[in-house]
């Protein structure tokens, strides 16, 4: 499964739509597994709805009723070798795999703050960890949808309007179940190392989305960026921040040999 580029997974999370390329109304063709932080941080400003900033606080996880992996890895045997590079001993991963709500709160993280043993716990695969994030987050949408839907069925008097929100909530339910299946299977495939074919394929599949996000960039905010006024100070800082911006973008375009040139609509 694609995934949001480590730098801006660090930032944000997707809303309601999963990594991937797409064609939006208002601000054209965006691949959003290929956007950097800068990129996401203009959309962001610029108020596109998919991109929401995490406001995770630390005080917020140390919170959460469940175990550290620290005192779980602690809870466990010792084991003898293997050992991990960093010198902690392998544990009874399938212990923790068991351990759902300590699961849970893993996949309230992104895969880049995970640690080198947590990552372990997913076979060190961050497209199985995102399946199982983007479940929990699918589920934890349900739940909500199923609050209200029960809250108007306490209220709702007429027996057709009932049986309606019955087979509603039903219908959620079956998803959620599914949801909490791919969260609850620990059935691993390890990744088939792709060819050099393969991998000079992806290579260029990557470089071409990039010049495409580059260029579409530029010619999306170019000339409204050239229209700001400069009346205060404040305005023309503001100003020539988005102009280096824009000036990064030309000079990546260039050492991908796909220099801007913009296009004179008739």
């Amino acid at each position: 499964m694609k995934t949001l580029k480590p730098e801006v997974s660090k930032k944000f999370d997707l809303v309601t739509i999963r990594p991937g390329s797409y064609t939006f109304p208002k601000y054209g063709p965006i691949d959003l597994t290929a956007i950097t932080l800068a990129e996401a941080e203009e959309l962001f400003e610029n108020g596109f709805p998919y991109l929401k900033r995490k406001q995770i606080l630390e005080k917020e996880i140390k919170s959460v009723n469940s175990p550290t992996l620290h005192s779980a890895l602690d809870t466990l045997p010792a084991q003898s070798a293997p050992k991990f590079p960093d010198g902690g001993q392998i544990t009874d991963f399938d212990k923790l795999r068991n351990n759902k709500r300590f699961i849970n709160k893993l996949l309230t993280l992104s895969y880049p703050e995970l640690t080198f043993q947590e990552k372990a716990i997913f076979y060190n695969d961050e497209m199985f960890f995102n399946d199982k994030r983007y479940a929990l987050q699918d589920v934890s949408k349900l739940d909500a949808q199923m609050k209200s839907l029960h809250a108007k069925l306490k209220l709702s008097k007429k027996q057709s309007d009932r049986k309606a929100l019955v087979k509603d909530l039903l219908y959620l339910e079956s998803i959620k179940i599914k949801g909490f299946e791919i969260i609850d299977t620990w059935l691993h495939e390890p990744a088939i190392e792709e060819t050099e074919i393969e991998k000079a394929a992806r290579e260029a599949l990557e470089t071409a989305n990039e010049i495409q996000v580059l260029t579409n960039y530029i010619g999306r905010f170019e000339k409204i960026v050239n229209a700001m006024p400069e009346t205060t100070e404040k305005l023309k800082e503001k100003k020539a921040v988005k102009l280096t911006e824009i000036e990064k973008r030309k000079e990546r375009l260039i050492a991908l040999n796909a220099p801007y040139k913009r296009v004179i609509r008739k």
